[in-house]
């Protein structure tokens, strides 16, 4: 008398109902009414398969954009890196986990096992990758640069290598992971960069400038930098180096000053200085002395010292009272002589020393003559008469005594080639007959008395109107 039944289906976490069986089959089984006997049913299960959809970042791929997994089993997916990539991330919705490695050293390809976990529903299992970064190294060896970067990826602009700089040094390239002067790292590269920059030592132009009175052995050099090179700097006879001076801080070690006067090769130094230089080299002429050793006389305008550039120097003889110079002796000099001359260009201390011989004079007489002979082979003589007053019976007229002292000047002899300063003959109540020459003087007077300039009397005149005869001073007279 039931009235017709209809079985409800069963329902089971993770499977799908597939039907009954038994008593009556299918997924709608009903037992009408009226029916008799007893009933069993089973319920039949399939179990259910869930959609998982793989999604992947830049960086990776996967073999499938899904995959099926049954409730509570798992199933596998690819996903390889990209290169310069990493897995860094790995996650499912709804429950389901995976089994990814991940971080930096995940860079190969990996099979991945996505699990159900006995989630009753469908899941996203996402994936995602990081670029490596990938270091960048530099050796610059003394050497320095800003602006290169450390550090890149595989999405990193492409790097052209900034090129370094080294006081002293000119830049020949990089060496390692790149080389030449011109470096480039690509975009889409990979791995670490290491780069060594490569040297050459730079050498300066040095030029060299002298000035007169020095020669070099090199009007330039080239000094590198932080070091040395030498120089030969040789002065002229008559010269010392005097100064040496570098620009932009070279330095040198030149001995300078008045001893210097021998060749010197001369180190130049650059002192570590980022630049070209002259260096300049100056010299003195050498101040030579002279020296003289007078003995007793005088003379003035002589010079005490010279050089080589002085202009011929002819020395001054000296004077000294009563004697007569002989000549200089000295240097350069093998006897004595009158006449000496330094010539233009000579070197070396000079030394000189006066010489001289007594001057000595004697009187004599020759006929109406009186001469003062001396011992330089040079005579001095007067004429004279002897006359008297008007008063007397016999005198010599004016015009004799006149012609007497012009023919003494006319006959007047010297081996020196002097004239006499004056030579004058007249006649008054004293009759003289005078004569000079240089600083000899005889006074002939009519009182019978030849004097010398300091009134000393020298020669007595004995006898009158006729021929005299004369009485000298004994032996030799000095002024």
């Amino acid at each position: 008398t039931t009235n017709t039944i209809t079985l409800n289906n069963p329902t089971r976490t993770g499977y799908d109902f597939t039907g009954w069986s038994g008593s009556g089959t299918g997924t709608t089984v009903t037992i009408p009414k009226g029916s008799t006997g007893n009933k069993s049913y089973t319920a039949n299960w399939s179990l259910k398969s869930y959609k998982v959809t793989i999604s992947v970042g830049t960086g990776l791929s996967a073999g499938v954009s899904s995959i099926n997994v049954s409730y509570g089993s798992n199933n596998t997916v690819k996903i390889t890196p990209s290169a310069g990539y990493y897995l860094s991330g790995a996650s499912c919705t709804n429950g389901y986990t995976t089994n990814a490695s991940t971080g930096t050293s995940a860079t190969a390809a990996q099979t991945i096992t996505i699990s159900n976990n006995s989630k009753d529903s469908v899941s996203t299992c996402t994936f995602s990758a990081t670029a490596i970064t990938y270091s960048i190294s530099y050796t610059l060896n003394g050497g320095s640069v800003t602006g290169n970067p450390t550090s890149y990826n595989v999405t990193t602009n492409t790097i052209t290598l900034k090129n370094p700089t080294k006081a002293g040094n000119d830049f020949n390239g990089w060496s390692g992971s790149g080389s030449g002067t011109t470096v480039t790292i690509p975009k889409g590269s990979t791995g670490n960069k290491s780069y060594t920059a490569n040297w050459t030592i730079k050498k300066y132009d040095v030029s060299i400038s002298v000035g007169t009175g020095l020669s070099r052995s090199a009007s330039s050099i080239k000094v590198s930098y932080g070091s040395t090179n030498t120089v030969t700097i040789t002065p002229s006879t008559g010269y010392y180096l005097s100064s040496a001076s570098c620009t932009n801080g070279y330095t040198t070690n030149a001995s300078t000053g008045t001893s210097a006067t021998a060749a010197q090769t001369i180190t130049i130094s650059n002192n570590s200085k980022d630049a070209a230089s002259t260096c300049t080299f100056s010299a003195t002429a050498i101040t030579y002395s002279i020296s003289y050793t007078l003995n007793g006389g005088s003379v003035t305008g002589n010079p005490t010292s010279y050089n080589i550039t002085s202009a011929a120097i002819t020395l001054k003889n000296p004077t000294r009272t009563d004697y007569i110079f002989t000549g200089w002796t000295g240097s350069g000099l093998s006897s004595a002589s009158t006449s000496v001359t330094i010539p233009k260009g000579s070197t070396g201390n000079k030394s000189y020393t006066a010489n001289w011989e007594e001057f000595r004079h004697s009187i004599s007489s020759v006929g109406n003559t009186v001469c003062v002979v001396n011992n330089n082979n040079g005579q001095f003589c007067i004429g004279f008469d002897y006359y008297k007053q008007k008063s007397g019976s016999t005198s010599i007229d004016q015009s004799v005594a006149t012609s007497v002292a012009n023919t003494m000047y006319n006959d007047w002899v010297n081996s020196l080639g002097y004239p006499p300063t004056s030579c004058t003959g007249r006649t008054n109540t004293v009759g003289i007959a005078e004569c000079s020459y240089g600083i000899y003087k005889i006074v002939a007077h009519s009182d019978g008395i030849v004097y010398s300039t300091t009134g000393t009397r020298c020669v007595n005149i004995i006898g009158a109107n006729s021929s005299p005869s004369y009485t000298t001073c004994a032996g030799n007279f000095y002024y």
